[in-house]
């Protein structure tokens, strides 16, 4: 099933087995026989079960988000355990719980984007060499052959593995140039050996392209887990008892579904112990550390168990039945334990509640460890999946009055006329709170496939009139000057050129949270992915940030004491800041990245535009910052009045100071037109596109009336 410009999915039968395994003969018949395209009606056609199997894999999302989520615990626990090994000498104090947990995340949508792209023949696979040295997608069968004859315990003697994954994603930042493989670098922040040196035994002072690496000794046996969560989906059937296992094909998984990946882990996030901690049985999953358990145990039975209820979301008697029996296993206990005997008595009470990990083994964790519990991130930024089946007619109905005229005349569709390419190439869209990036890249998409009809329209046009035309992405004939930018003539090429050049133009986002950031960016270069060509350059496009507090140009004139065009320090150091950093940004958008030296040229574009606007944004958010602090009128005016005289003077840097900037950043403050100043030049965006405010039916009726 090959639609044009979506994901391709194809299912294979094996006639050796339809004697042995009839059903597959019968499931052969009943999907390809001539009575379902003749005999059927209309939403059981197999075109309308294809339609209807793309929207109904949210399960299949459901089940690889928990999937993914245990794999980041146990890939978490691995660390520290390494860390641990070695008297904390690794990481300790030096690296965030909070860096750690988007360090193990960041691995995993590695791990994402590398079998997406093996599976699609955007990298080496099929190459020997590849095969057995890089490749991912047969890493997990080569751990799995061992593990199946030896068994997996012996996973646990090894680190080649986790060694090997470091390697593939250097090769993929960098590239490989050598007689038996060639391999380009697609660059970009994900896969940065230097974004998390410490995975590779590195400090952030000792580059990965100067110093020699220790990677973490992190096992064979947590490596082919993480590996078998994305791979391996362990559905349950209906009516039947353990879950069945099923190999997950990235060639068919829209980019949406890895976006609810993104919205699972949303709920999690890593806190390091400071008591003993027991992972508890329950769909909730939870944590509870062994004193707060302790405390309502003192305060009688009844309270222990709606405790643990509460967290858990079990029921009473299945709690009282697990406090009554007690440790199973005590041996078990105990080695979790670490052999802590202290520690083991006081656990012992609780021991018929504990869960076990992916391993088998119960879920102690030691004071000072880091894990993985749910958080409140998810609730605090507000962000929530968006599936494909929404994100395409919003899309649309927001994009179709920009994209053609006669429709804001309202027009009959059909006469209505599609805008030239270079109308379309310059709108400005974006999504204030863009989450995993699913409206964006639905926007990707449609604005793609109405470039791609304009390119056609112009050829329909000049059919006949000459030999066979080239045209530019703004759909001009070619002129032949050197360098100039050409469309290319293969249709699946078109189509993923004009993904690349849409996402280059004119899509922009902002998020609050620095992971749907990074997420947003995967999704993007995975949908805008070429072989042989560095990922699209987004970072002055997506950017972090709270949409709904921040400060413009009009704010500061008015802290200033002076209307916008008043000749003051800030009229002056906007106008010749904003005009170099709207020179640098435009420049970024000019050109194409076609090998790792364009992309590293429009980084450092927007480095220079970034570091321009340093002053710019102290201003701001000395602003802001002193507006959020709830002080009254009188000392806000008094405050704002010394800060503008220090900032003036250039000796900001006091209490006052730190605590206005402090309170701005700590909500991450977003100063727009400073962030985008090339679109606030040119009248601001063209539209926003992303998710209504959801509230429930009764609270819009009351809002809104019953229509």
């Amino acid at each position: 099933h090959a639609p044009l410009g979506e994901t391709t999915a194809f299912v294979s039968w094996y006639a050796d087995y339809w004697f042995e395994e009839p059903i597959t003969l019968r499931a052969f018949r009943a999907l390809l026989g001539v009575q379902r395209f003749f005999g059927e009606a209309d939403n059981r056609t197999l075109e309308s079960l294809l339609a209807r199997s793309k929207d109904d894999q949210y399960a299949v999302t459901d089940q690889l988000g928990l999937q993914v989520r245990r794999a980041v615990e146990v890939l978490i626990q691995a660390i520290d355990r390494a860390d641990q090994d070695r008297g904390r000498r690794l990481i300790g104090d030096k690296v965030s719980t909070d860096t750690l947990f988007e360090a193990a995340l960041t691995v995993m949508m590695r791990l994402v984007f590398l079998f997406s792209a093996e599976e699609r023949g955007l990298l080496l696979l099929g190459d020997p060499v590849y095969d057995q040295n890089y490749a991912v997608s047969t890493l997990s069968a080569q751990l799995r052959e061992t593990a199946d004859r030896y068994g997996e315990e012996v996973l646990e003697r090894r680190s080649d593995a986790w060694v090997r994954l470091l390697a593939t994603f250097r090769a993929v930042y960098s590239g490989i140039e050598h007689e038996t493989l060639r391999l380009p670098g697609y660059g970009g922040d994900l896969f940065d050996p230097d974004r998390f040196p410490f995975l590779e035994g590195r400090t952030p002072e000792e580059p990965w392209s100067t110093h020699l690496s220790d990677p973490l000794p992190v096992n064979n046996r947590v490596i082919l887990h993480l590996l078998e969560a994305l791979q391996i989906l362990r559905i349950r059937v209906p009516g039947g008892g353990a879950a069945e296992p099923r190999r997950l094909s990235f060639r068919a998984l829209d980019i949406e579904q890895i976006g609810h990946v993104y919205e699972s882990l949303l709920d999690h996030t890593a806190v390091r112990a400071q008591d003993a901690v027991l992972g508890l049985k329950g769909s909730a999953e939870p944590e509870i550390s062994v004193s707060r358990l302790e405390a309502e145990q003192g305060k009688g039975r009844d309270k222990l168990v709606a405790l643990i209820k509460e967290q858990s979301s079990r029921g009473a008697p299945a709690i009282q039945k697990d406090l009554d029996r007690g440790p199973e296993d005590p041996g078990r206990i105990r080695a979790a334990c670490g052999n802590d005997e202290r520690l083991f008595q006081r656990i012992k009470p609780f021991a018929g509640l504990i869960r076990n990990d992916d391993f088998e083994q119960p879920i102690v964790i030691a004071a000072g460890s880091v894990y993985v519990t749910a958080g409140t991130e998810r609730r605090r930024t507000g962000a929530h999946y968006t599936p494909r089946a929404l994100t395409e007619p919003i899309v649309a109905r927001g994009l179709e009055p920009l994209v053609f005229t006669g429709v804001v005349e309202g027009a009959p569709r059909e006469t209505w006329t599609l805008k030239p390419a270079r109308e379309l190439l310059a709108l400005k869209v974006c999504d204030p709170a863009m989450g995993s990036g699913g409206f964006l890249v639905q926007t990707c998409r449609y604005l793609a496939e109405r470039l791609v009809e304009s390119w056609e329209r112009v050829e329909r046009e000049r059919e006949g009139a000459g030999p066979a035309l080239r045209i530019t992405p703004e759909g001009e004939p070619a002129t032949g000057a050197p360098g100039e930018t050409l469309i290319p003539v293969e249709p699946v090429e078109r189509i993923a050129f004009a993904r690349r050049i849409v996402a280059d133009r004119c899509l922009y986002g902002v998020d609050k949270n620095p992971l749907a950031v990074e997420m947003a960016k995967l999704s993007l270069w995975l949908i805008t992915l070429a072989k042989d060509k560095p990922f699209s350059f987004l970072d002055h496009a997506l950017r972090c940030g709270d949409s709904l507090v921040g400060a413009d140009d009009a704010m500061l004139a008015e802290w200033a004491g002076a209307e916008v065009t008043g000749d003051t320090v800030f009229s002056r150091l906007l106008a010749d800041r904003l005009a170099m950093v709207r020179a640098w940004r435009k420049e970024i958008e000019s050109f194409e990245v076609r090998s790792l030296t364009d992309a590293r040229a429009k980084r450092d574009l927007f480095a220079k535009a970034d570091a321009t606007l340093v002053e710019i944004r102290q201003a701001c958010d000395l602003l802001v910052g002193t507006r959020l602090l709830g002080l009254k009128a009188k000392d806000q005016h008094a405050r704002l009045s010394r800060l503008f005289a220090a900032f003036t003077n250039g000796t900001v840097g006091g209490a006052e100071a730190q605590e206005s900037m402090a309170a701005a950043r700590r909500v991450r403050a977003f100063h727009w037109p400073f962030e985008f100043p090339e679109v606030f030049e040119a009248g601001g965006f063209s539209t926003f596109m992303g998710n209504p405010p959801f509230v429930t039916g009764r609270d819009i009726r009351d809002g809104f009336g019953v229509e």
